[in-house]
């Protein structure tokens, strides 16, 4: 719990450091593995992908890990990790995160995976693909009631449909963001 709130303020050496200790103290597989899972989002937020792909390869290859929504959660930096390098095994993660987020019914879960999606999407060029994921998106985001991560999704669907020439439902999400 104090690795995540030093990761939300920001003190991210200091969430790496509460970390490491908290693993050397705690050799029960589900803490660890929580853990471990802190470890790769803080590397995900420094921009450091081999680093959080290499965590998340470490609690999806041990089998002593077994909490789906930690493995869930472990599919989908690692598909983020796939994509930002460029890594053709994005599309696994991408399947097993699916699957695994569905069967959980995690909402939020699926948001971001939808957000990381339609983002895949988009920079290969499939519009109708990157439309779909972040309608998709914001539709989970919305049932889960973040409202943030729907004005996310919104918004990247908005710089879309503003490129297609659709303006007048660009500008109806846009202000929806905004709001």
């Amino acid at each position: 719990d104090r690795a995540r709130l030093l990761e939300k303020l920001g003190r991210y050496r200091s969430a790496l450091v509460a970390t490491a200790k908290a693993l050397r103290s705690s050799p029960e597989p589900d803490v660890s593995g929580h853990l471990l899972l802190a470890r790769a989002t803080i590397r995900n937020r420094l921009g450091q992908w081999k680093e959080c792909l290499r965590l998340c390869r470490t609690l999806l290859q041990d089998s002593k890990y077994r909490d789906k929504r930690v493995l869930a959660q472990a599919h989908l930096l690692a598909e983020w990790c796939c994509m930002s390098l460029g890594l053709p095994e994005r599309a696994e993660h991408e399947r097993a995160a699916f699957s695994l987020l569905a069967g959980l019914d995690d909402s939020i879960g699926l948001g971001n995976l939808l957000l990381n999606r339609g983002e895949s999407a988009w920079r290969e060029c499939r519009a109708l693909d990157a439309v779909e994921d972040f309608r998709l998106s914001s539709e989970r985001y919305k049932r889960a009631g973040d409202v943030l991560g729907a004005a996310l999704a919104d918004n990247n669907l908005a710089e879309i449909l503003t490129l297609q020439f659709h303006l007048e439902a660009a500008e109806e999400l846009l202000t929806r963001a905004r709001r």
